[in-house]
Order: structure tokens, then C-alpha cells, then sequence
């Protein structure tokens, strides 16, 4: 959005896809470091005899788990894509990847890996690099992607402190503070309608709910943080219901996947919307929007 891309522009890509100049293709989530992974494995083999000799059966055994988690690279994937597609969305536009070329301001946080802090990239904070590599360093989920070099600094997934940061939309003049808080936990049963288990999903899905459940603690931190801090500057959160976080667990980076979860983003905007229309209407005339509750949900529909 801060590039001046449309959710027109985004829909209309996701429905001719490869052919629009900003169609979304898999590499540009996810890529697999060949690589590095021989190149730690090739350091993980060549470690297996001083492993294994001189020791007993027990030992040898957690020598060789020792050596696998030290020599194996610190992620299974690379999110350089990520990187990749933000610059071309830079150029698509004829932003830039530059801070000050966006058409609003823009915060990206990302987590400091050796020391746990939080750092902002954009205004306020660092704004010497570019806003794709802000962004990449942003979403290096740890585990999944490795860790995001800048500077000399590791850095991965800025929810890992905070999942929403919303202190840093409460600027001087806001008037309320739209948030996506896509990270909440799966309930089994209840309002979900399933009996699916997370152990269903494989230890991808025990990794995720583990990341849900440690958000969604963070997540009510923050929003109490933000009463006490800002009482005048009210929230709305865009999030999925129960049901739907399973199918967002269930989801890959494929285009249906990514179709699929932008619709379920869609729904859960429209809900929000017309549910707090009154409160929004007028927070939000003064910057001449309005808001059709029967139009928007006739949309999500």
C-alpha cells in the first residue's frame, strides 16, 4: 500500500497469474538453499567419526544430535524471494525502494537475533536500507526461513516481540489504529466446527500453534499496553474467527493458498467494518471515507 499498490491491483494479479506484471509466484515465498544445506551437511558428515569414536551408545547419539543442530543451516528455507518481490513491486510503481519514496510512512519491525530487542526500519528508526530487505528481515520466521543479515546484525520475525506494534501507529494526530492480527490460535471443537487435531498437521502445525498461542498472549499484552498508554486513540482488529484459522494453518504458498487466504482477509475486513461502523464513521469522515455495511457485506459474500 505505502508502494501504491491497489487491492485491485493485488485481485487482479491473483486472477491472471503469471501474465500481470504483479503476479505472485511461489519462489517469491519460498526457496530452498541447496547450497548451504550440502554444504552444512557436508560438515555434519565429516564430524561423524569424532562423534562417534570413544564414546558409548547414548553419548555418541548426543554428539551426533549436537553436531546436527550446530552444522546444519539456521533455517530450512530462504524468503530472498520476498526481497525479490518487493523490489519489483518498487519498480512497478516507480517508488523505489527507498524509506522516503513511499506515499505514507511506513515502520517495518524486525527482532535483533543476539539480542533479543526490537528494531524499527523506517521513520523513527533506520532508514538507510531498503524497504525490501526491511520487509524480508521482517518475516524471517525463525525455523522456517534463516535469519536475515543487515548490517552485521541477524534479524528475524518482528512478531516475536510484539505481533502488532501498535504503539507505533499511535503518531501524533491518529485518530484510530486499523490493525490485521492474522496469528490467532486453533480451538478444536466449539465454535470451529472440527475435531481436527493439530498433530494432524504434522510438526509444521505443532511449530504454527506453538507461534499462535505464544502470539495471541503477546497480542493481549499489547492491546492493554495500548489503553493504558493511548486511551484517546481507539483500536480495530481485523483477525480470523476460529473456524478459519485452520484453513490458514492448512494453507501453503501456492496461488490457491494465497487466493484462498487474501478472500478469508477479505471477509474478516468486511466483518470488522460493519461491525464497528458506528464507532468508525466518524473517525473516519474527516478523511472522506464512508462506509456501506450492506455494500461490503453483499462483497464478502
Amino acid at each position: 500500500m505505502a508502494l501504491g499498490v491497489t487491492a485491485g491491483d493485488v485481485r487482479e494479479a491473483m486472477e491472471s497469474p503469471g501474465r500481470h506484471p504483479l503476479s505472485l509466484r511461489e519462489r517469491d515465498f519460498s526457496r530452498f538453499p541447496w547450497r548451504e544445506h550440502l554444504r552444512g551437511w557436508g560438515r555434519l558428515i565429516a564430524g561423524l567419526p569424532r562423534a562417534l569414536i570413544g564414546a558409548g551408545s547414548r553419548s555418541r547419539w548426543e554428539r551426533v544430535q549436537y553436531l546436527a543442530r550446530t552444522q546444519l543451516p539456521p533455517g530450512m528455507f530462504s524468503n530472498t524471494g520476498l526481497q525479490d518481490l518487493m523490489a519489483r513491486l518498487g519498480r512497478h510503481t516507480r517508488r523505489g525502494d527507498g524509506f522516503g519514496d513511499l506515499l505514507v510512512p511506513l515502520a517495518v519491525t524486525a527482532t535483533a537475533l543476539d539480542t533479543g530487542e526490537r528494531t524499527v526500519f523506517g521513520p523513527g528508526g533506520d532508514e538507510a536500507i531498503g524497504v525490501s530487505l526491511a520487509v524480508r528481515a521482517s518475516a524471517a520466521i525463525p525455523g522456517y526461513f534463516s535469519p536475515v543479515r543487515v548490517d552485521g546484525r541477524d534479524y528475524i520475525d518482528g512478531q516475536i516481540v510484539d505481533p502488532i506494534h501498535l504503539d507505533l501507529g499511535a503518531v501524533p494526530g491518529a485518530r484510530c489504529i486499523l490493525a490485521v492480527t492474522p496469528l490467532s490460535p486453533y480451538v478444536r471443537g466449539g465454535e470451529t466446527g472440527t475435531d481436527s487435531r493439530v498433530t494432524d498437521l504434522g510438526a509444521q502445525g505443532v511449530f504454527e500453534q506453538s507461534a499462535r498461542v505464544s502470539a495471541e498472549i503477546k497480542l493481549r499484552a499489547s492491546r492493554e499496553r495500548m489503553q493504558r498508554d493511548h486511551p484517546d486513540v481507539p483500536c480495530f482488529f481485523i483477525e480470523p474467527r476460529p473456524a478459519e484459522v485452520l484453513q490458514l494453518m492448512r494453507a501453503g504458498f501456492g496461488k490457491r493458498d494465497v487466493r484462498r487466504a487474501w478472500e478469508l482477509g477479505y471477509t474478516a475486513a468486511t466483518r470488522m467494518l460493519t461491525t464497528h461502523a458506528r464507532d468508525l464513521e466518524p473517525l473516519l469522515e474527516p478523511a472522506c471515507i464512508r462506509i456501506r455495511p450492506d455494500a461490503a457485506s453483499g462483497r464478502a459474500r
